[in-house]
């Protein structure tokens, strides 16, 4: 396994802001934030923040998506995955939920 990542600076505030004081992480386990957003930390230390995304085609909506953004140690959020075609917003969080 590669070393673990460590945040600095602004980074590191956002970090603190996303953990909200949890002091018992467990790995790749998806956790809810009081502010209504969905992170994990991956097996390398960096934060994942999970969040329902709206899709549109040609400036008209098309469906939502299950979205997974990682924390950059510029303290700044950059898509790595997005999955899923769901009809509704209630839809894509049933299925982000599901990893609860």
């Amino acid at each position: 396994m590669g070393s673990i990542f460590s945040y600095t600076g602004e980074a590191a505030k956002t970090k603190e802001m996303i953990e909200e004081g949890r002091k018992d992480i467990t790995l790749n386990t998806l956790y809810k934030h009081s502010r209504g957003f969905y992170w994990k930390v991956n097996s390398r230390g960096y934060i994942h923040v999970v969040l329902p995304g709206k899709v549109t085609l040609n400036g008209e909506f098309s469906h939502y998506e299950v979205q997974d953004h990682l924390l950059t140690g510029y303290n700044t959020l950059r898509v790595k995955s997005a999955y899923g075609n769901y009809n509704t917003r209630k839809e894509c969080i049933e299925e982000i939920e599901k990893e609860l």
